[in-house]
C-alpha cells in the first residue's frame, strides 16, 4: 500500500513539474513576441535598471522640439528682451548693453546674427523675428547689467536662451506626451541590454510629423556609438503602430512639426 502512494505521488509531482514547465515555456514565447501595442506600454513607468552596480536611468531621455519651445504668435508678438524672461528677472535688470538675435542651424550658429544696443528689437531684428518658420531654432542673446539679489551689488550679466518656434497646438502621439518615450524604451530593449556605458554616447534622431499625422524624414543627427542602437531607435520610429495627431496653427491648420528624439547617454 505505502509504495502504491508513493508511486502515485511520484506521478503527481511529475505531472506537476510538466504542467509548470509548458506553462512557463507559453509565457517565455509571449514575452518575446514584439507586438506593437501602445496601449500596453504608454501607461508603464520608465524603468531603472542597474548595471556594474549602477543605477542606469531611463534610455530615452528626451523626445520634443530641440530647445526651449516658443509659438510663432508668441515670437511674432515680442518687442523686447523683457518678452523672453520672468517678472524677477525684469525687475534685477539696470540697464541692457546690447541684444542679438542668431539664426541656428541645428545646435551651430549661422553667419546671420543682428545686434543693436539696448532690451528692445531695432526695425530689422523685428523683421528677421518675422522670417522664423515652424520648427526652426534661433538665440536670443543678451548683455545687461542687474542688480545681485542677494548683495544689491550691481554686476554685468547675460541671458541666452536657445529656442524652436513650435506651432500654437504642438502635434501629439497616442494622447500623451510619455506614450513614445515608453513605446522606445519598452521595444528597444533588446538592442540596448547589457551595453559598455563607458562606450554610449547621447544619440540623437530628428524625423516630422506631417500635417497628415505621418512620420517622415527620420534621420540620425548624433551617433549613441553603437550603429545596431541608432538603426533600432530609427526602424521603430519610422514604423509607429498608430498615427500622431497633427500640429496646428493660429488658424486651426494642420501643419508640419519637426521632433528631436535624445537616447542613449545624457548630455551635461
Amino acid at each position: 500500500m505505502k509504495k502504491k502512494l508513493i508511486v502515485i505521488g511520484v506521478v503527481l509531482l511529475t505531472l506537476s513539474l510538466t504542467v509548470f514547465g509548458f506553462i512557463n515555456r507559453d509565457k517565455q514565447t509571449t514575452d518575446t513576441k514584439v507586438t506593437a501595442s501602445v496601449e500596453t506600454v504608454a501607461d508603464e513607468e520608465k524603468e531603472w535598471i542597474t548595471v556594474k552596480d549602477e543605477v542606469v536611468p531611463p534610455f530615452i531621455s528626451k523626445v520634443g522640439p530641440r530647445f526651449n519651445s516658443i509659438t510663432k504668435e508668441d515670437l511674432l508678438n515680442a518687442k523686447s528682451f523683457e518678452d523672453f524672461i520672468g517678472r524677477a528677472h525684469i525687475e534685477r535688470i539696470v540697464s541692457y548693453k546690447s541684444l542679438s538675435v542668431v539664426v541656428l542651424e541645428n545646435r551651430d550658429d549661422t553667419d546671420y546674427k543682428l545686434t543693436t544696443n539696448g532690451g528692445s528689437f531695432s526695425p530689422e531684428q523685428l523683421e528677421l523675428l518675422k522670417t522664423f518658420d515652424y520648427s526652426s531654432d534661433l538665440r536670443v542673446d543678451a548683455y545687461y547689467a542687474e542688480k545681485n539679489a542677494e548683495t544689491g551689488v550691481v554686476e554685468n550679466s547675460h541671458w541666452t536662451p536657445y529656442l524652436t518656434v513650435v506651432p500654437e497646438t504642438q502635434a501629439t502621439y497616442y494622447n500623451s506626451k510619455d506614450a513614445i518615450s515608453n513605446y522606445l524604451e519598452h521595444y528597444s530593449k533588446e538592442a540596448t541590454y547589457n551595453l559598455d556605458r563607458d562606450q554610449l554616447k547621447m544619440g540623437e534622431v530628428t524625423f516630422t510629423v506631417t500635417k497628415e499625422g505621418l512620420v517622415s524624414n527620420v534621420a540620425i543627427e548624433s551617433t549613441s556609438g553603437f550603429p545596431n542602437v541608432d538603426e533600432k531607435i530609427t526602424e521603430l520610429i519610422s514604423n509607429l503602430p498608430e498615427k500622431w495627431q497633427p500640429a496646428k496653427n493660429s488658424l486651426g491648420e494642420h501643419v508640419d512639426q519637426k521632433f528631436l528624439i535624445a537616447f542613449g547617454a545624457r548630455g551635461c
